[in-house]
């Protein structure tokens, strides 16, 4: 059996060929990676500043279930 992708306890972090940042021409924070960016709108940037490697997939849930 393969293991998880995703793993609910471990913290969770972008791979090294991505980068987030808040980018001023776009008014917005970004994904960049390799290929080009994503725009990221609204609140999925304020979810993404919490994928910073030292908070698992449980942790995130629940600072977002109190705030939201």
């Amino acid at each position: 059996m393969s293991d998880p992708i995703l793993v609910k306890d471990k913290p969770l972090s972008l791979q090294k060929q991505f980068r987030f940042q808040w980018e001023p021409a776009q008014e917005s924070y970004v994904l960049l990676y390799p290929e080009g960016l994503i725009k990221l709108p609204g609140s999925s940037g304020e979810i993404m500043k919490l994928i910073d490697g030292s908070k698992s997939v449980d942790e995130i849930i629940a600072y977002l279930e109190e705030q939201f």
